[in-house]
């Protein structure tokens, strides 16, 4: 890994919506949802979906979430860190699966 990696780049994607003030995005976690603790530090009032998928190839699951758009930021930072922290861990194939993720929706922009 490059000294240029920007961490929370990739880990997440912001997902339209209709609501106005309102963010949805997914995001790459653990099964034991890492960044919740995140949120809690930052205090973002986040709304999960009921549902998370999980690829067979990858030890991560993909986590749908929304909140008032004055988070925005903050949940970025929260990306960052997961991010960071997972890479700095050593955790498996987080890089593989970050980019995974990414090349998911990379045709769409």
């Amino acid at each position: 890994m490059s000294d240029t990696t920007e961490y929370g780049k990739h880990n997440n994607i912001k997902i339209d919506t209709i609501m106005p003030g309102s963010c949805s995005y997914c995001y790459l976690d653990t099964p034991e949802h890492r960044a919740d603790q995140l949120f809690i530090r930052s205090e973002i009032p986040a709304d999960f979906e009921d549902h998370e998928f999980h690829h067979p190839d990858f030890e991560y699951v993909v986590v749908f979430c929304s909140f008032k758009k004055k988070y925005e930021s903050a949940f970025l930072q929260c990306m960052a860190d997961l991010d960071r922290a997972l890479r700095i861990e050593g955790s498996g194939d987080y890089g593989s699966a970050v980019n995974f993720l990414a090349g998911l929706f990379e045709d769409e922009e």
